[in-house]
């Protein structure tokens, strides 16, 4: 049987590689996932075999069971038996969902060095590479995976392919376990993922839940990235300054909504075009995306980590448009909303919280490796974020 391991076993790899696995399952291509998480052992705790997916669409809800996900283990308790599913020339792709901040860590304990470790102990075995699939929202995730895994072991004849991942997945409440069992977990019924075409030991039929593969997916990571996890940012750090808890709420304050508008178009002036993409179109899709009444998707659960993805979602077509001479009011506003946020009360959840204090302008466009200098030194930018920050 082929297998697929899999690292960080959140509620986003259940609604999205996982469901996309069964798609091919479902079409007669079954591969078996084995899920390693990593630090906390809540989710294999959680685990009682197969699962249901709340699909939510303004039509209603959808419930699909997914019974793919075979085994999860949690490495520190189980890192023998983990360590084995790594290791097993059964496993041909290695997926992570690591989050932002993991790809920020390279130490001796971290996720690069054990693709390194594991990578070392099949070669010495004689066993062929996994292909090591980031799926995380990253830009050139797949790259960034090589660099990072590359500074432990020699990583020439392993894959890395970039992927682009889209599927809103807001977190669980008691009534997603009412409705669809102790395991469940819901999602929007829209979803997207290109993949850079490179799996040399194979890979699960994942074009029959409509994956795309693509020579480069580069543009299209930018796309979403600019247009759909900037303005989802801007959203929920206004909203949570606001007082909104929800996407949904925050999307029915008519200067929210304006704003996203005016975000997304700004992102777009950006971005090059993208045969078969409609900038215009995906932002309208986003737009009703975010108004879906069915996802009660937190903005304090989207608005952390925010030094982690900001730089990315806002601040680098930020300097894009400000080198161009385009719009950058749309981003100073969420640079503001994002630094009224810091503000607080509520709890920083931030891997550089420390260094984000005192959350001034003047604070925080010096920390290093954040704000780009050519953007943090330009006079307009500076103005135009404070202009943007005495609306909150």
């Amino acid at each position: 049987m082929n297998r697929i391991v899999h690292l960080g076993p959140g509620a986003f790899f259940k609604a999205h590689l996982a469901a996309y696995t069964q798609d091919a399952a479902d079409a007669g291509d079954r591969w078996d996932v084995v899920a390693i998480s990593l630090l906390s052992a809540r989710a294999k705790a959680e685990f009682q075999g197969p699962y249901t997916l709340l699909e939510r669409s303004l039509d209603g809800t959808r419930p699909r069971q997914i019974d793919v996900v075979r085994e999860v283990l949690h490495l520190g308790a189980d890192r023998e038996a983990a360590m084995a599913a790594l290791v097993s020339p059964e496993t041909k792709v290695v997926s992570l969902t690591v989050t932002e901040k993991a790809y920020a860590h390279g130490g001796a304990d971290s996720v690069p060095h054990l693709l390194a470790s594991t990578l070392d102990a099949r070669r010495a075995a004689g066993i062929a590479p996994f292909t090591c699939l980031s799926c995380d929202n990253l830009p050139s995730n797949g790259a960034g995976l090589r660099r990072l895994v590359g500074a432990w072991s020699d990583v020439e004849d392993v894959a890395f392919p970039s992927t682009m991942v889209d599927r809103i997945t807001p977190a669980r409440t008691a009534s997603t376990l009412a409705e669809g069992g102790p395991a469940a977990e819901e999602c929007e019924a829209f979803r997207q993922w290109v993949i850079e075409d490179d799996f040399p030991q194979g890979r699960p039929a994942w074009e029959a839940g409509g994956a795309q593969f693509v020579s480069d997916v580069t543009p299209y990571e930018k796309m979403k990235l600019r247009m759909l996890n900037g303005a989802h940012s801007m959203i929920a750090y206004a909203g949570v300054v606001r007082g909104f808890q929800t996407v949904r709420e925050a999307m029915a304050d008519a200067e929210i909504a304006n704003r996203v508008r005016a975000h997304m178009t700004a992102a777009a002036a950006t971005l090059n075009p993208l045969p078969c993409a409609d900038f215009a179109a995906y932002g309208e899709a986003l737009e009703a995306r975010f108004r879906n009444p069915h996802l009660a998707h937190e903005t304090y659960q989207i608005a952390m980590d925010g030094s982690q993805k900001m730089p990315q979602r806002v601040l680098a077509p930020a300097l894009d448009a400000l080198e161009r001479g385009q719009d950058i009011s749309p981003f100073a506003f969420a640079t503001a909303a994002w630094l009224a946020y810091l503000r607080g009360p509520h709890e920083l959840r931030d891997p550089r919280a420390e260094e984000l204090t005192p959350p001034t302008q003047e604070h925080i466009f010096a920390l290093p490796d954040l704000v780009p200098p050519a953007l943090a030194q330009s006079p307009l930018w500076r103005r135009a974020v404070a202009a943007a920050l005495e609306m909150f």
